[in-house]
């Protein structure tokens, strides 16, 4: 049972401390280069942070799902 309590914690606290920023900080980029056309590098790196730490994010509950039915 604690097991799963904290995978799903881990996983909120990825989405709070890193997604949910880069997300913001990725938005504002797009507006400005909507209207200039130019692309920061930026913006792919946090395009990348924001990949893999969101695979992280999603993989962590699937795995306490399959830990919940599997312990049951």
């Amino acid at each position: 049972m604690w097991w799963g309590f904290y995978l799903f914690v881990i996983s909120g606290v990825i989405w709070a401390a890193i997604l949910v920023p880069c997300q913001i900080v990725q938005a504002r980029q797009a507006k400005v280069f909507a209207e200039t056309g130019v692309i920061p590098p930026s913006y792919w790196v946090y395009g990348r942070i924001w990949l893999w730490f969101g695979i992280a994010a999603i993989l962590i509950p699937l795995a306490n799902v399959y830990w919940m039915v599997i312990k049951a």
